[in-house]
Parts: structure tokens; C-alpha cells; sequence
């Protein structure tokens, strides 16, 4: 490995610290938060400090992003790459944080953004509850006591079925 590019990227590293201190956001690297503060910057959101809870807020209307990134190493390797959402750990306590939320799926090349939708949860309530519902009755079956067994991939196709509004284009 080249140790000059390993010091350059440690120095960048550091700096993406210190800017992240300067905006008293912590852990910017854990889950990709600066992809969060990206879009909530080119979204006018604001944008929650904490880990856990909503990703931002617009007023009192909490905000969950999604995001796929197509420079993945696997989804590099496809023709005509199927862009999916993913939902994890559907418990049905994020489920009822869930019916809060208005979702934004945004499509991405490492931290360039490329187009974003937005998705009221009522535009997907069947499918998260029905993966709860699956989720829960594997969880009985297994005996275990929390369920966090449910998971929904949302592909792109389906937002545009749907009729989900692109709110944002890289041009």
C-alpha cells in the first residue's frame, strides 16, 4: 500500500473530524452520517445530531433516508444495476416510529448524490407491515423474545410505480 496516500487520506480523515466538531456532529463516520448531512443540507432539513431516532427533521415531521450507492463493488458488476432500498430491523417499535416518517430514497456514487425521491410512509405501509408480520411470526417460531427478524428491500422500479416525486436530479 502507498504510505503517501495512506498519510494523505489520515489527513483528510482528520480534518472530516474536525469539521464535524466544528458543526458539533459526533461519530460522522458511523452508518455514513455525513451522507445524512449531505442530504439534509441539499434538502433544507435539519438535521438530528443523535444516532438514534429520525435522520433529520423538517419541522416537526421526522425524516429517514435511504440510500443505495452504485459505486459498491457489487452493484458495480452489473449490467443494468436494480437500485434497491433496504429497511432493517422492523421491530414493531420501528414500525411506529415508521408512521412518523417521510422517507427520502437517494441514489448515490460514494458521496455524490444523484437523484433522490421523496416517500410517504402511506406509500409503503403494506410492505413494511407485511415483513413485520413475517418478521414476528419467524421470531414465534424461533422462539425469540425480540423482533428484529423483519427486512424490506424497496426497489427503484416500485417508487416509480408508485409514483413517488423526485425531488432532487444531479444535473
Amino acid at each position: 500500500m502507498d504510505s503517501n496516500k495512506v498519510k494523505q487520506l489520515h489527513t483528510l480523515i482528520k480534518e472530516v473530524y474536525n469539521v464535524a466538531e466544528e458543526l458539533k456532529i459526533d461519530n460522522i463516520l458511523y452508518n455514513e452520517k455525513y451522507i445524512e448531512i449531505i442530504l439534509a443540507d441539499l434538502l433544507a432539513h435539519d438535521i438530528n445530531k443523535e444516532t438514534q431516532g429520525a435522520d433529520a427533521f423538517d419541522g416537526d415531521i421526522w425524516i429517514d433516508y435511504k440510500t443505495a450507492n452504485l459505486a459498491t463493488p457489487s452493484v458495480r458488476k452489473q449490467k443494468n444495476p436494480k437500485v434497491t432500498f433496504q429497511f432493517h430491523w422492523i421491530s414493531k417499535e420501528k414500525l411506529e416510529k415508521c408512521k412518523k416518517c417521510i422517507f427520502y430514497c437517494a441514489i448515490r456514487e460514494n458521496a455524490k448524490i444523484l437523484k433522490v425521491y421523496k416517500v410517504p410512509y402511506q406509500m409503503i405501509q403494506a410492505e413494511l407491515e407485511e415483513e413485520h408480520f413475517k418478521g414476528e411470526l419467524r421470531r414465534q417460531q424461533i422462539g425469540k423474545k425480540k423482533g428484529t427478524d423483519a427486512h424490506l428491500f424497496l426497489k427503484e422500479e416500485v417508487l416509480i410505480e408508485r409514483g413517488a416525486e423526485i425531488v432532487y436530479k444531479y444535473e
